[in-house]
């Protein structure tokens, strides 16, 4: 299975409050935090780095309506990959677009970084204001190197609950401007 769904999963299970609850199959039922009564089902599709533009059209539904570039600030390629496939998905019409960094593989609740950033904040935010115009369009799952152990899972817990709850509400968006746009 791909680590960002598990990720979102292993944390939305620990939070007794949370909003999102598991969804059919590799999904997640998304409940609109605003509470207007809208839910939504979040499935994911991983793109692997060595799959081409073709590939990834050829994959993408047209019902796809987000792209959540995800980072790892510890390889400057990783941030490379994501300016392309973002390109990808701003081709196919994919307005909705995030940003998500992390430091390590994006698994399992990694433990704080100690490693050097090879990728900056400001390069992130910048690509963040590339990607989309709806703020904010970046997160980092990334508590301080410093952060005790006790405290740094509910950190990144915290942080991926937050994203997830800014993601639903930018989507229920963007699926409402598209039911009132029509097809594109």
């Amino acid at each position: 299975k791909a680590a960002l769904p598990r990720l979102c999963r292993e944390c939305t299970q620990r939070s007794a409050g949370s909003k999102q609850r598991i969804g059919q199959g590799s999904g997640l039922l998304l409940e609109d935090p605003l509470q207007r009564g809208a839910a939504l089902q979040l499935n994911f599709l991983e793109v692997p780095c060595s799959w081409t533009e073709d590939e990834f059209r050829l994959s993408v539904r047209d019902e796809a309506c987000c792209a959540v570039l995800l980072i790892d600030v510890l390889r400057a390629e990783s941030y490379e990959e994501a300016l392309t496939r973002g390109r990808w998905a701003r081709s196919l019409g994919i307005r909705c677009q995030t940003v998500l960094s992390f430091a390590g593989p994006c698994s399992s609740l990694p433990g704080p970084a100690e490693a050097p950033r090879a990728v900056t904040r400001e390069s992130l935010e910048w690509l963040a204001s590339q990607v989309s115009a709806v703020k904010p369009a970046h997160f980092e799952v990334i508590p301080a190197a410093r952060t005790p152990a006790e405290v740094y899972a509910s950190s990144v817990q915290l942080q991926v609950e937050l994203f997830l709850e800014v993601l639903t509400v930018r989507l229920l968006s963007t699926l409402h401007e598209k039911a009132s746009i029509g097809p594109r």
